[in-house]
């Protein structure tokens, strides 16, 4: 993309995902900063303009296939008893692999080790009935259930009640849609699982450096002023005369 003309850019970055977008303008800086100055106005491309630019786009692209992050989705996607399974089947074949995979994958399990914080935004996140369909006969239900507050936490209770005690299977969906959103969350910084740890903060700015004696002011800087000097003391008068 960095011969392509301006035009060419825009027409990409508009129909590319958000944040393959975001990438692209990034690394294509500062050419694209033209192509996204065009973007806010809307303009009607002929089909043709687009679909040849397509083909020319799709044609250079190297195809790749896999990934961590794509294992790791696909993985935490599974139901809890086919996730151990592959799991297992990773830490057999390649155990350094397996080890890093079962560290980044989002199990159901992980909601009852949630902060209150963390649940409360994740049940924000959902609607209530998913969330309960998800937990309904979990022994994690319990434990999540304890760590909402007020309203929340009574609204999931009645929820949790009035969903109908069926197998498992039937409520599969739910339970992917649950670790979905909590993946989710984690990408965007706002949940933490325990033994994850939350993003390292900043350091802190170090101290200005104590300047040696005698040292030359900074240009521009106004000298300290001088202390005034201590006033003589009088001499010791002298005795009187008889």
């Amino acid at each position: 993309m960095k011969t392509r003309s301006t035009e060419d850019l825009t027409i990409v970055l508009s129909y590319a995902p958000g944040d393959v977008a975001a990438r692209l303008a990034e690394t294509l800086y500062p050419k694209s900063a033209d192509a996204l100055a065009q973007l806010p106005k809307v303009t009607l491309m002929p089909e043709a303009r687009i679909r040849s630019l397509e083909a020319e786009v799709q044609a250079a692209l190297d195809y790749v296939v896999g990934g961590e992050d794509k294992a790791v989705g696909i993985i935490s996607g599974l139901d809890e008893t086919v996730q151990e399974k592959a799991l297992a089947a990773f830490a057999r074949l390649d155990p350094v692999m397996g080890k890093k995979l079962n560290a980044s994958v989002v199990r159901l399990a992980n909601i009852q080790d949630l902060e209150a914080a963390h649940a409360q935004t994740l049940a924000r996140r959902l609607p209530v009935r998913v969330l309960a369909a998800a937990l309904k006969g979990s022994p994690h239900a319990a434990a999540f259930l304890a760590k909402l507050a007020g309203g929340m936490q009574e609204r999931f209770k009645q929820e949790l009640e009035l969903t109908r005690d069926l197998p498992a299977e039937a409520y599969k969906g739910d339970r992917a849609k649950v670790v979905e959103t909590l993946r989710q969350l984690i990408k965007e910084g706002l949940v933490t699982l325990k033994g994850r740890g939350a993003p390292a903060p900043r350091p802190a700015a170090a101290p200005a450096a104590a300047k040696p004696a005698g040292a030359a002011p900074a240009p521009g800087a106004k000298p300290a002023p001088v202390p005034p000097a201590a006033a003589p003391r009088p001499a010791p008068a002298s005795p009187a005369k008889p």
